[in-house]
This record gives C-alpha cells, sequence and structure tokens, in this order.
C-alpha cells in the first residue's frame, strides 16, 4: 500500500507522421474508478501545451475545480502580459535614455569645440584687420610679423580639426595626414 487517494498513468509515444500522442488516466485508489482519461495529439514543439492540458486536467479530476483553476490561469495570462508590457515600456524608456545622453554628450562637445575654435577665429580677425591697416600704411615687416602670428593660429586650429578626426576615428586609428604648412610670412615677403 501506497496511501495515495489517485493514481496517474500515462503514455507517450509517436506517430508516423511525427506528431506525439499522449494518453492519460486518473484512477481515484479508494472508489476504484477511473476520474479522468484523455489522449492527446500535438507537434513535438507543443509539448509544453500538451503538459499543461494534462496538468489542468488532473487538478480538475482530483479537485472538482475547474473553475478556480481557469481563474488562476486567467489571473496568471493578465499578469504575464502586464509584465511583457511593462518590460517593454522599460526597453523604451532606456532606448530614450540612452539616445538622451548621446544628445547631451554630443551638445557638450559641440559647445567644447565651438569654443576651442571661436577665439582662434576671433584673433584671426582682429590680425587680419591690423594687417590690412600695416600693408595700407607700407609697414612690411610689422605685416610679416603679424603673418606670423596668423600662421600659428591656423596650426592651431589645424591641430584641433585633426584630434577631432582622430576622436571620429575611434581613437585615431587611421591618422590623418595634416595638411602641409605655409610659411605665410614668407610668401608676404616674398
Amino acid at each position: 500500500a501506497i496511501g495515495a487517494e489517485a493514481l496517474v498513468r500515462a503514455r507517450i509515444g509517436q506517430l508516423a507522421d511525427g506528431r506525439l500522442r499522449v494518453q492519460y488516466r486518473v484512477f481515484d485508489v479508494f472508489g476504484g474508478q477511473q476520474l479522468v482519461g484523455q489522449q492527446l495529439l500535438a507537434a513535438p514543439p507543443d509539448w509544453r501545451r500538451i503538459a499543461h492540458k494534462i496538468a489542468d486536467g488532473i487538478y480538475t479530476a482530483l479537485t472538482g475545480d475547474a473553475e478556480a483553476l481557469r481563474g488562476l490561469n486567467l489571473r496568471l495570462s493578465e499578469e504575464v502580459e502586464e509584465r511583457r508590457r511593462v518590460e517593454a515600456e522599460l526597453r523604451a524608456a532606456e532606448a530614450g535614455l540612452r539616445e538622451a545622453e548621446k544628445l547631451a554628450a554630443l551638445g557638450q562637445m559641440s559647445a567644447a569645440v565651438s569654443h576651442e575654435l571661436s577665439q582662434p577665429v576671433a584673433a584671426l580677425r582682429t590680425y587680419l584687420a591690423g594687417l590690412r591697416l600695416l600693408l595700407r600704411q607700407q609697414r612690411e615687416a610689422e605685416a610679416a610679423e603679424t603673418l606670423g602670428h596668423v600662421d600659428r593660429i591656423v596650426e592651431r586650429m589645424t591641430a584641433i580639426t585633426r584630434e577631432l578626426k582622430a576622436l571620429a576615428r575611434r581613437g585615431g586609428r587611421d591618422e590623418a595626414v595634416p595638411p602641409p604648412v605655409v610659411d605665410l610670412a614668407g610668401a608676404a615677403a616674398a
């Protein structure tokens, strides 16, 4: 004697067409009668669905409460659906946050680049205005000195843009060939 109130017997096999055939029976040991018996057919990928149907059938046979099981299944389905919806919203919010972080970083970098380039551009304007005045007054030595300042500013701006290109190429793996340096002072004196 095993002291059980119910006994479940099951058999599983595969049909010639590849489908699974599952047969199960639930017996009332004390009453000596079969409570439920079913045969289910399904494709092998659907074995979990079959297992759930069998479990539902056994539960209903033993408790006699099919409605409670349906209610539990309904609540579980609603909870699973709610969880999927919340997970989808979370993924969307995370993607939005990553995008916002990228835009914030891009904004900060743009401001830094603008600042780094606006100072040399302003200095160039000043030097070029002075250079025009010096050339009108035929003060060539001072004009040549001013062209030297302009040349150094252009070199600084070239270095800034070269660093930005290297950064854009992920650490500068493809080093850009720097543009040739032109001696503006020498060119103006010639």
